[in-house]
């Protein structure tokens, strides 16, 4: 038999799920296994309707293989499985043991069905004779992972004092200053349509919930819309934890009011009472790899980077963690936050008087990347599968995170302004597909010449990291251009384009193109009333690799020497930023003949790298070897 190409967003959607164009999506989906189902099925009609709402993925098969093929080739996502007929004792042994396969309905019309060798197979949730509670159930799967999938960064005490920011959480390091990007950007009711308009793309399936959040935006607080029953919440923390980079932009006036309604609401509730002591708490699942990270950075810091739900009532929350436990992936979590009112923190709010639900339970939401420091992991079970975390919400004035903080703005957002600085930001992360997705998005609406000039430079940047070296050399020239046009070609842009065009020609061979570049960036920046040391050393190492290309050796080690000069000035002798003009120097010696020279240099990469990377890192190994 032939597969029914069926899905609840496009009927005529066949193959992996994973290959789809869709931009509410989630991590869950449902495949429907019958030999008999015809889509004029009353079940398939009743199924699908009441599905619609709460899941975007379903596909139907007909054919056991067929059934087995598709699940097993998908990746990153929780698969539910409902099987409608007798070949259930076929298809299990098949399929149980995939690790993508979450849970397995059995339903039947048979009511004497044996039910004994169901219960070999942890994974079937029981043999049911009717929907409603495989929809229940469903349901309840999908909050268990909206909740679940909530990014988490940690910061350990010796992360936050390292120099290095690359050695930080990445994710908390994004997160941060996305917020700070988020908060400072101005919108429109026109982004409401354009949300709206994104979001139709491919999702037949919540057109209604759609239609009706553009229409009655305004009618409901920020809070009511994120606490509703809809795709809303689900589709942010997805894209905050995927670093979905257009749906957050696309987002980000949601995200703007929903930050500012619970800094309104704080100051409400808070600005005239007492100060006291708040106790939270939520349960949640993490995998392995976090609960590790999580123990070595007791005593450090941890961020959510979403917006966080707790609840004053321990007994709820700890029975949402054990029920994580039936899944062997995940380490169930109670966390105890503790909250001092009387701090400099307005990230956090009641709002149970104003969700959609406005349930009697006291009910915290904290803003996105609320930050708290790790004070204790307790276990609470034998085998280690289940533990109480306390952490307490740190002040804005915090002196670790503020240090921490500062660092991150005056390193990442130097030079720049508005969306640009999540460009530069994905480039410091190495996303450059998201990056350059940001800056032609910001080219678009840009008019001011200064900030064209910026972003041309940077879709330079990007496509020379892709190996797109005519690409990159065509938007370095609309950088000279716009430059002549607006400024002179004494400017310290200039500069900066005028040495990447010649890393471009060096990469493609133009040795000649490259040292021209290079040179005439190389007296602007000595020409300057203040030289800027950091690109008057890249260029000189810039330099010196062209001429090492073409075996100029002696002139090549010259330039070398002068980088490594003005390296002295400007950096510590430990940084990582000197090894690379070591590697270069002793690769130089080698060639002429200088083995001792070379291997002190190789020495002294050594030096740093045992003092700045961890003791398994494979450079270490690799600057062994060159020893």
């Amino acid at each position: 038999m032939a597969k029914l190409s069926t899905h609840i967003i496009d009927k005529t959607t066949t193959g992996s799920s994973d290959d789809r164009n869709t931009v509410i999506e989630s991590n869950v989906l449902l495949v429907w296994f019958s030999s008999i189902i015809t889509e004029r099925d009353d079940h398939y009609g009743y199924l699908i309707t009441h599905l619609q709402t709460i899941i975007n993925d379903i596909h139907v098969f007909e054919d056991a293989d067929q059934c087995v093929d598709f699940v097993t080739d998908i990746n990153h996502k929780k698969v539910l499985l409902i099987i409608t007929d007798d070949i259930d004792q076929y298809l299990v042994p098949l399929i149980h043991d995939t690790p993508q396969l979450d849970s397995i309905y059995l339903f039947s019309q048979n009511k004497t069905i044996n039910e004994q060798w169901t219960k070999e197979w942890y994974k079937i949730k029981g043999i049911f004779f009717e929907f409603s509670p495989i929809i229940d159930s469903i349901k309840l799967i999908i909050l268990k992972n909206n909740r679940n999938s909530i990014g988490i960064s940690f910061i350990s005490v010796d992360d936050a004092s390292d120099p290095n920011l690359d050695q930080l959480d990445q994710s908390f390091m994004y997160t941060q200053l996305l917020k700070d990007i988020l908060l400072d950007s101005e919108y429109d009711e026109g982004w409401i349509e354009n949300f709206a308009t994104y979001c139709r793309n491919n999702n037949s399936g919540e057109l209604n919930n759609i239609n009706r959040f553009e229409r009655e935006y305004r009618d409901h607080l920020p809070v009511w819309w994120y606490t509703s029953d809809s795709f809303l919440c689900p589709m942010l923390n997805r894209a905050l934890r995927t670093q979905e980079v257009e749906t957050i932009i696309k987002m980000g006036f949601f995200i703007q009011d929903l930050y500012r309604q619970i800094e309104e609401l704080h100051s409400d509730q808070f600005a005239n009472s007492q100060a006291q002591l708040l106790i939270v708490y939520r349960g949640q699942g993490i995998s392995s790899t976090d609960f590790e990270k999580l123990k070595k950075a007791k005593g450090g810091l941890i961020s959510f980077n979403n917006f966080l739900s707790t609840s004053a009532d321990k007994d709820v929350s700890s029975m949402f963690a054990e029920s994580i436990l039936v899944d062997p992936e995940l380490i169930a979590i109670l966390f105890e936050i503790t909250v001092d009112t009387s701090i400099v923190s307005p990230h956090f709010a009641f709002v149970d008087n104003v969700s959609y639900f406005r349930d009697s339970e006291r009910e915290i939401l904290f803003s996105m990347h609320s930050v708290f420091r790790i004070r204790d992991i307790l276990s609470m079970s034998h085998n280690d599968r289940f533990w109480k975390v306390d952490i307490t919400l740190t002040a804005d004035n915090d002196k670790q995170l503020s240090v921490l903080t500062t660092r991150m703005r005056e390193e990442i957002f130097a030079g720049t302004t508005g969306w640009s600085r999540l460009g530069k930001l994905l480039i410091r992360l190495g996303a450059f597909d998201k990056a350059e997705q940001v800056y032609k998005a910001v080219l678009e609406q840009e008019t001011n010449i200064h900030e064209k000039i910026i972003v041309y430079h940077q879709l330079g940047s990007i496509k020379n990291e892709q190996g797109n070296y005519s690409e990159a050399i065509k938007f370095n020239k609309n950088v000279q251009e716009l430059v002549e046009k607006s400024l002179h070609s004494k400017h310290s842009v200039f500069a900066h384009s005028q040495a990447h065009m010649g890393l471009m020609y060096e990469t493609v061979g133009e040795s000649d193109k490259a040292i021209d570049c290079l040179q005439k960036a190389l007296d602007i920046i000595k020409q300057a009333r203040t030289p800027d040391l950091h690109n008057l050393a890249a260029c000189y190492q810039n330099l010196g690799s062209v001429y090492q290309g073409v075996g100029q050796h002696q002139k090549a080690l010259s330039f070398y020497e002068k980088a490594m000069d003005t390296f002295e000035k400007i950096l510590p002798p430990n940084h990582p930023d000197r090894i690379e003009c070591y590697s270069k120097v002793a690769s130089v010696y080698y060639h002429m003949g200088e083995y001792a020279k070379a291997l002190s240099c190789h020495m002294k990469i050594s030096e740093i790298r045992e003092k700045v990377l961890p003791p398994n890192h494979p450079n270490l190994a690799l600057s062994h070897s060159h020893i």
